[in-house]
């Protein structure tokens, strides 16, 4: 199918089709109606994203104003979607709609599925399967316990530490040393006021690194980690300074890193890629 059969499409959803084609060819996007034509499953872009590399077919777009991901489905599924972090717009919303050939990322909402006018919308079934596969297998290709999983809400989660992985908190002078000589080494990282890698749970401590805490300290104690939303990635502020899929960082490669950070003055990426 065309593009211009996408928009013909599309633009059905609008009272005056007219009035979406006009604002699609002045800024690229316009305001649609949910609940008319389909609806549409919101939830943070890079969770909706991992979800979509299962082969789902469907229309879906980028609002990159607040980082989401919308997936077109069928009307009526608002009745029923259920899903943690996330929520399915039926009657009575309207979202910024980009034109079907706008797959840019330019700050204006762009397609990763555009449609192609055929009418074919996202099966919700086979997405809410997608993101259950997320929580029991995170994407990343990292080394992961099969206890580590990205947090899928739109809030902050408290997640104890010790079954199936721990934490290092790490001071933030060091964590930017850290970081660069770990390099593609590095897991999911997230950074505060403090910097916090995350590790196999068998990772033992090492007392003559005493700048870096492991945590839980001992066996016999709850130790909580407080995360970032994945969509929260960038800074300043709490925030993933590197992505939750990318999992747990083999502890005896972090614990190396922070001994040749503590050891060094303060390292120049430029000159660390040479």
């Amino acid at each position: 199918m065309s593009a211009t059969a996408a928009r013909a499409w599309l633009a059905l959803a609008d009272d005056d089709p007219e009035h979406a084609e006009r604002w699609w060819d002045s800024i690229g996007y316009t305001l649609l109606p949910t609940g008319r034509r389909w609806d549409a499953i919101r939830l943070p872009s890079a969770v909706g994203r991992h979800a979509l590399k299962a082969g789902i077919p469907g229309p879906a777009f980028i609002t990159p104003d607040d980082d989401h991901l919308c997936a077109l489905v069928p009307v009526g599924a608002s009745r029923t979607w259920s899903y943690p972090g996330s929520e399915c717009l039926g009657d009575g919303t309207y979202l910024s709609v980009p034109s079907p050939d706008h797959v840019a990322d330019d700050g204006r909402p762009y397609w990763v599925q555009p449609p192609r006018g055929s009418g074919q919308l996202i099966d919700p079934a086979k997405l809410a399967a997608a993101l259950a596969q997320m929580e029991a297998e995170p994407p990343g290709g990292r080394p992961v316990s099969v206890d580590w999983k990205p947090p899928l809400g739109l809030e902050p989660r408290l997640r104890k530490a010790g079954d199936g992985w721990k934490a290092v908190r790490v001071p933030v002078e060091i964590g930017e040393r850290v970081l660069i000589l770990l390099g593609d080494d590095n897991g999911a990282v997230v950074q505060d006021q403090s910097m916090y890698w995350f590790v196999p749970a068998e990772t033992a401590p090492r007392p003559a690194l005493d700048r870096l805490i492991l945590l839980p300290r001992r066996p016999e104690e709850a130790a909580y980690v407080c995360m970032p939303p994945v969509h929260w990635n960038r800074g300043p502020g709490f925030h993933w300074r590197m992505p939750a899929d990318r999992g747990l960082t083999p502890g005896d490669l972090l614990f190396v890193a922070a001994r040749i950070a503590l050891n060094t003055s303060p390292i120049d990426p430029g000159e660390a890629s040479r």
